[in-house]
């Protein structure tokens, strides 16, 4: 076993033990509500730390880099998309998000959704996204194991269920403000570490002029290997942003609206200049040793760099890892036990939702720690997921602009539309389209239709309740 994988799992056993020993001694005093979004509010810094260590996942430091590598530039559609998700959640999501949780207490996404929509627009919701958190949760591991199973001598599988036990203890175990903490560092490993790669290895490449000289024009054509399959991977990400639990949660545990948008903005600017670091850190590696295998190139070329940075680089991938698994199935359990279950136990005491919590997260863990084994393109895997998510976002950025849409538009536009992007997904995308075109039109024609057929008038009753939270939230700030 070499030193860089000793350091990087010294790394995760230490930070790993710290955060659960802090949190479970934090947790004697705190409520589930606490426990879900922090007692005292999230920071800006703080909210920066938790978002990007969350959606800069091992699958975008292994897998973007992996897609530099063999197809170019076409890798930053994945962090384009969720820095223009962002943007159009924090335009059209988020001040509801802080209605709902002023006027109605509301501690999810779904939840404060649940308030408009009823129980089926929250179990829709739920579900549609529990599924695409935990496809994202489940791609953390099988990315590693292309890195680290052949350093440690294990097979892919035996190092998938390792590593899947160790995110099942931290998402079941550590709330909110506990990984925003444990986040807080790894961002600035992740990034850092990155950044230094990157810039060793075009350096080593002999610059980016000749770099453009060595390799053909397409690994610098963003649009690979079409525009629309392209622009679906980018619009599918940004689409999803909309519904993201990620972002409502820091939204509805921030300290205030300025903090939020300071930190979420933050967010928005590093997605952008990691896209192209990530980038172009396996395009130089293309140039340096264009027969590697791309597989764990990210650590490959580091480690060509020097063996210092191949050892960061690698921690930063483990890092990345254990910032965004354990955060997927925290929200994931929370939404399931909070949403759907606490629906039929409205007064569950503490002690019982914190048992039901676990139980669900422990349960999801191991469906999709079984997926992981199963997955052989990661990059394709997430860009899929997030595009499966889309519909959420389409179907809410529709009922936020347009009153008439009612809570029966939304339930079934968004469970049809999800069944339809799913499907296209996993049977490979059929004649070439990609699930976004398929789940989106769906979702769209269901809404739009179900919704001019309805008798509720040009103001839905949905959107008469989402005017009350908005002015129930109005009065509260100005009193």
């Amino acid at each position: 076993m070499n030193i860089s994988v000793i350091v990087a799992m010294a790394y995760l056993f230490v930070t790993t033990i710290i955060i659960i020993s802090y949190t479970q001694y934090k947790a004697k005093k705190q409520d589930m509500k606490s426990f879900y979004l922090s007692s005292d509010g999230l920071g800006p810094v703080m909210i920066t730390a938790l978002v990007f260590s969350e959606v800069v996942a091992a699958a975008q430091v292994v897998g973007a880099a992996e897609a530099g590598f063999t197809t170019g530039l076409y890798a930053v559609w994945n962090n384009w998309g969720m820095a223009l998700g962002i943007v159009m959640f924090l335009l059209i999501t988020a001040k509801y998000c802080r209605a709902a949780g002023s006027a109605r207490g509301s501690v999810t996404l779904a939840g404060a959704l649940g308030e408009v929509m009823g129980f089926r627009g929250k179990l829709a919701l739920t579900l549609v996204a529990t599924l695409t958190y935990m496809m994202f949760f489940a791609s953390g591991p099988a990315a590693l194991a292309g890195l680290f199973s052949p350093m440690l001598g294990v097979s892919r599988s035996t190092f998938i269920w390792i590593l899947g036990v160790v995110y099942i203890i931290m998402g079941t175990f550590v709330g909110l403000k506990g990984l925003a903490v444990f986040n807080l560092l790894n961002t600035t490993l992740i990034f850092v570490s990155v950044a230094v790669a990157c810039f060793g290895s075009v350096n080593l490449a002999g610059g980016l002029a000749n770099i453009r000289a060595v390799l053909p024009e397409s690994y610098f054509n963003v649009f690979q290997p079409d525009p629309l399959t392209a622009i679906a991977g980018g619009l599918g990400t940004a689409f999803s942003a909309i519904a993201g639990p990620i972002y409502a949660s820091v939204t509805l545990a921030a300290k205030s609206k300025r903090a939020n948008t300071t930190g979420q903005t933050a967010v928005i600017v590093m997605l952008v200049c990691f896209s192209f670091l990530i980038s172009f850190l396996g395009i130089a590696a293309k140039v340096i040793m264009p027969d590697a295998p791309s597989s764990g190139i990210v650590y490959t070329i580091a480690d060509y760099v020097s063996p210092v940075v191949g050892t960061l680089v690698l921690t930063a991938a483990l890092a990345a890892s254990f910032s965004s698994g354990p955060s997927l199935l925290f929200l994931s359990a929370m939404a399931l036990t909070r949403d759907c279950y606490g629906h039929f136990r409205p007064d569950m005491e503490d002690r019982k939702e914190r048992m039901i919590f676990r139980i669900v997260a422990i349960a999801l863990g191991v469906v999709f720690i079984f997926m992981a084994t199963t997955i052989s393109s990661v990059f394709q895997f997430v860009l899929g997921a997030f595009q499966i998510r889309s519909v959420i976002g389409i179907a809410l950025a529709l009922f936020f602009f347009w009153p008439r849409v009612t809570e029966s538009s939304f339930f079934w536009s968004v469970i049809i539309g999800g069944i339809v992007a799913a499907g296209w997904f996993f049977s490979g995308s059929p004649l070439g389209v990609a699930p976004l075109w398929a789940g989106g039109a769906v979702t769209c024609v269901i809404c739009i239709i179900t919704t001019l057929l309805s008798k509720e008038g040009s103001i839905s009753y949905s959107r008469k309740k989402y005017n009350e939270i908005m002015e129930e939230a109005k009065q509260k700030e100005v009193a």
